[in-house]
């Protein structure tokens, strides 16, 4: 056998096998790995014990476009449904235990669908979710399992092989890989908290993650509200980003913030900037990633929007969870209902 044609079947060997190394690598990066601007609206997709943590039916929509000017950069989009499950079922016999006439629930379900694509390499699938809400004296602790099936596939199309690409063309270059993610929460009217680790089967040789976060609620008066929030997320050899923000509401009518992110986990740092507005029960919110770093010169950031639906919102439906609950400048007690379901 010649040296050239060692070099024709050794080079699409060795760009097949560094495919699948990277296909491996990227298997555990998943939707929790993602670094959402706006991940205070939907700590669930970070956190499974979050699923329907708020009492309410939520379906939410995040698309994020990042890097933009360098061509091949990550668009990242999830869609995400939790709903807090009566306790007789959806379909269930009413109770009379509660103002709204339903037997109080617990549980919360919640099924995510995500699809990144990152370059040649395109990571899709979803998490089903079981979350356990318990009430505690001084609010709400919770617990939760996702499971999940994640296909990997690498788009031929979009590589050029210095040689024929015989060998590339009939290769599998596609993984199925399930996983697990673990979390508890804690939430009241002024404060959450919770931890998260995922890549529990470690299905490849990524090591795990471990995921923090949290945030304080300030209250200005009736309608303004101050939430600096806090997410850290780090693996086994203690590989670190976080992301610091600040966010100021007006009721769930407009709210608006600032954010610092850390680079690391081939998370590259910045700035970042939130606007949001919701009516009734739609809100949508946008974010601006001002990137920090070498890829800076060439990229021009990251841009971001979200959208819910929040269903459910009901004075009535959770007036027994006293975590939805304030005191009101007189002392008196009042349902936070759609003013304050944001946290």
């Amino acid at each position: 056998m010649n040296t050239e044609r060692i070099k024709i079947i050794y080079r699409p060997l060795f760009l097949i096998t560094t495919m699948m190394m990277l296909l491996l690598c990227d298997a555990t990066r998943g939707q929790q790995s993602q670094s959402y601007t706006q991940y205070m609206f939907n700590r669930y997709l970070f956190n499974p014990a979050a699923c329907a943590s708020n009492g309410f039916t939520t379906i939410g929509l995040t698309v994020k476009d990042q890097w933009t000017g360098i061509k091949g950069a990550p668009l990242n989009q999830v869609l995400s449904a939790q709903i807090r499950w009566p306790k007789n079922g959806v379909f269930g016999t009413r109770g009379s235990n509660t103002t709204s006439g339903y037997a109080q629930g617990n549980v919360g379900v919640g099924l995510s669908l995500y699809n990144d694509i990152r370059g040649f390499i395109r990571t899709t699938g979803g998490q089903l979710t079981y979350a356990y809400h318990f009430d505690v004296p001084s609010g709400q602790l919770s617990l939760g399992l996702s499971l999940s099936m994640t296909q990997l596939s690498i788009d031929r199309n979009k590589i050029v092989t210095e040689f024929p690409d015989a060998w590339l063309n009939g290769a599998k270059l596609n993984k199925f890989v399930p996983d697990a993610l673990f979390g508890v929460h804690y939430t009241n009217s002024e404060w959450y908290a919770g931890a998260s680790i995922a890549n529990l089967f470690q299905s490849t040789p990524i090591m795990r993650q471990y995921t923090v976060l949290g945030g304080y609620v300030v209250r200005l008066d009736e309608e303004w509200s101050f939430v600096p929030a806090v997410m850290a997320k780090f693996n086994d050899n203690l590989s670190a980003q976080a992301d610091f923000n600040t966010m100021l509401y007006y009721t769930d009518f407009i709210w608006g913030g600032i954010a610092y992110r850390t680079g690391g986990g081939g998370t590259p740092g910045g700035v970042n900037a939130m606007i949001g507005f919701g009516y009734k029960n739609y809100s949508i919110g946008y974010s601006y990633d001002y990137l920090i770093g070498g890829i800076s010169q060439y990229a021009r950031g990251s841009h971001e929007i979200m959208a819910t639906v929040t269903l459910g919102r009901s004075e009535r439906f959770y007036r027994h969870r006293n975590v939805y609950k304030f005191k009101t400048s007189e002392g008196s007690g009042k349902i936070s209902g759609r003013k304050y379901w944001k946290w």
